[in-house]
């Protein structure tokens, strides 16, 4: 297939996850983000932030997890991977394997695949700065998959059993 097909794939697939997210969603300011593999608690909408790279193929704003202006950047591999991910400045996940620096899509920082402590589902990536300064506040940041997450409200609505349903 040729890149622009997979460009249109990948953009119907993070619509069709927008537009499910966003459906009942409560006006917290805080919404859990699970593991799509295990619903283990990966982070939360309070911790996503902008954290934008040139190594993006494509990316774009959109409202998820009930946050307006989420950047979304999608990114591939070598082996043509493509992987819509969004910035956390915290998560659950659990880094695993060494530390690569060459094929890092954030420069000068060194990245991890990153799993879900629970079911050790892959979730995305931990990146540190290659140079830290000593006495620096923590500069690692997550860039999570976003079709390995699920917001807890879209779960909970999707799993719902209606009100006007009777046995």
């Amino acid at each position: 297939m040729t890149s622009n097909v997979w460009y249109i794939i990948l953009s119907l697939l993070v619509s069709m996850i927008v537009a499910f997210d966003e459906v009942n969603l409560t006006q917290q300011n805080k919404e859990n983000i699970l593991c799509r593999g295990c619903g283990l608690e990966i982070s939360t909408s309070s911790d996503i932030f902008l954290k934008s790279s040139a190594k993006s193929r494509y990316s774009f704003y959109d409202t998820l997890y009930g946050k307006d202006d989420v950047l979304v950047q999608i990114f591939t591999t070598d082996v043509f991977f493509h992987y819509p991910v969004i910035t956390f400045k915290q998560s659950t996940c659990v880094p695993t394997g060494e530390w690569e620096e060459t094929t890092s899509w954030f420069p000068d920082y060194l990245w991890k695949p990153c799993v879900c402590s629970e079911c050790g589902a892959f979730v995305g990536f931990v990146f540190k700065p290659v140079y830290s300064s000593v006495g620096a506040a923590n500069n690692q940041f997550y860039g999570l998959v976003l079709t390995t997450v699920i917001s807890e409200n879209f779960l909970d609505f999707i799993t719902e059993y209606p009100a006007n349903i009777s046995n």
